[in-house]
């Protein structure tokens, strides 16, 4: 072999062995693979939070106020899947109202759905005191997951507003030209509506026209339910006025009113006198209203009898008068001139003065019969011409028993035919406050009352 030939094959022989053995190569026809599980991992970076899915509130006209007579019915929430521990209860779950913590009446706290990925919690609460936002705020750590990632804190805003103040009231009056007055009420928070009044744009007022003296208390709520109570009064109206005085025996005339008792120191002494008549005028500005009227009168001398009255000199019988059947029309018959107007009398003067004698000078009245007081007007029954827009209502006063039912438009007002009444009082209403009125004369039935 030639001696270069031989010293090329040495060389390569050399760079053969020499090169695998200098770099650590390794060269196999067959690759091998193999795997092996060292630890399975959950990667689940979100820790627990809670979220609001539903709220309801028993005040139905304002869901968005409520005060500590309602309850609050919320859904939460819980979001996570690998739970570790939980902690969630009523004394974890606080309730704020305004900046204040406030403890409540929890109703339900229950756990009414649940799934591998969430938790559905119904929670019912009440009793909640204080003012302002209502809040739900929910702590730190309740709830801790398998990678024991826990719950951030949260405050939870309801859009609900605790209100437990009742609206502060006052009233003015303004006498109208007309004789009516208007009368308005302010608030000192935004209200509710009433029937027949007119609410103002804020809401923080209520106006009405009245056409005659009225008093009766109405009940005024705020958006959450909280309630005040004012005394509607109006002194200055007189567009309708209904005048009526009484005489009552061994007395004298009461003081002409409208709308008020007539004879209430009767009720306030130890008297046993009776009513024996009654005067009644009736004057409207602008409403052509009459006022018709009967009595039942009861005397010493009974039935069939007539006696002559010791003021007016006008005639009384015993029994209905005009009659069963008919009426007296006010400021047209049996007038005469009281307080320097004229009125209409029902009744008569003298029936309980010790040797009255009736019409025909028959039957004296012995003075042990006279200071009983045992005579004068058992039942009353007044109407108007026209009751489409006012009625006109009337309570009696026995003594002894109190006051009775109210009465109104032709009802007649009667405890007993010889149980003649001490004390009345009359008022033509609007037929929007008729019941408003009859509702608060009705709460001093069997009282004595003259408030």
């Amino acid at each position: 072999m030639h001696k270069k030939s031989k010293f090329l094959l040495f060389l390569l022989i050399l760079l053969t062995i020499f090169i695998p053995l200098q770099f650590n190569l390794c060269f196999s026809k067959y690759v091998i693979e193999n795997f092996f599980t060292v630890a399975t991992l959950n990667l689940d970076n979100n820790p627990p939070y809670f979220e609001l899915i539903n709220i309801k509130n028993t005040n139905t006209t304002y869901p968005n106020y409520a005060n500590h007579s309602h309850t609050i019915t919320i859904q939460l929430k819980l979001i996570e899947k690998n739970i570790k521990s939980i902690n969630f209860n009523q004394n974890t779950l606080k309730i704020k109202v305004g900046s204040d913590f406030v403890s409540s009446s929890f109703k339900k706290f229950s756990l009414i759905s649940e799934n591998s990925n969430e938790k559905l919690y119904e929670i019912s609460f009440t009793d909640l005191y204080g003012n302002g936002p209502l809040e739900l705020y929910i702590p730190e750590g309740i709830v801790t997951d398998s990678s024991n990632s826990k719950n951030f804190s949260k405050t939870i805003q309801t859009n609900i507003q605790i209100d437990n103040i009742a609206p502060i009231l006052t009233l003015q009056e303004n006498l109208q030209n007309d004789g009516t007055s208007l009368i308005t009420i302010n608030s000192s928070e935004s209200i509710n509506n009433l029937n027949n009044w007119n609410l103002s744009e804020n809401k923080m007022q209520l106006s009405k026209t009245f056409y005659n003296r009225i008093s009766y208390p109405i009940t005024i709520n705020d958006f959450a339910q909280n309630s005040s109570e004012i005394l509607v009064s109006t002194k200055l109206a007189n567009n309708i006025s209904l005048l009526y005085s009484t005489y009552d025996s061994y007395s004298s005339f009461s003081n002409a009113t409208s709308g008020d008792i007539c004879a209430k120191n009767t009720i306030s002494s130890s008297s046993t006198n009776k009513t024996e008549s009654i005067f009644l005028r009736l004057e409207s500005n602008s409403i052509n209203l009459k006022l018709q009227g009967q009595i039942f009168l009861f005397n010493h001398w009974k039935e069939g009898s007539k006696g002559l009255c010791s003021y007016s000199e006008l005639l009384y019988t015993y029994g209905y008068n005009p009659s069963k059947t008919t009426w007296l029309n006010i400021n047209s018959d049996n007038t005469l001139m009281l307080n320097k107007k004229i009125y209409s009398q029902l009744g008569g003067i003298g029936l309980n003065v010790p040797n009255k004698k009736d019409f025909s000078g028959k039957n004296p009245i012995s003075p042990e019969i006279a200071i009983q007081n045992l005579y004068g007007i058992s039942s009353i029954a007044l109407k108007l011409n026209d009751s489409s827009q006012f009625s006109v209502i009337y309570q009696m006063y026995l003594k002894n028993i109190g006051w009775l039912k109210t009465f109104s438009d032709g009802e007649e007002s009667i405890y007993s035919f010889d149980k003649p009444m001490s004390a009345i009082r009359i008022n033509i209403v609007s037929k929007e406050e008729k019941q408003c009125l009859i509702d608060y004369w009705n709460k001093d039935i069997g009282t004595n009352n003259i408030n």
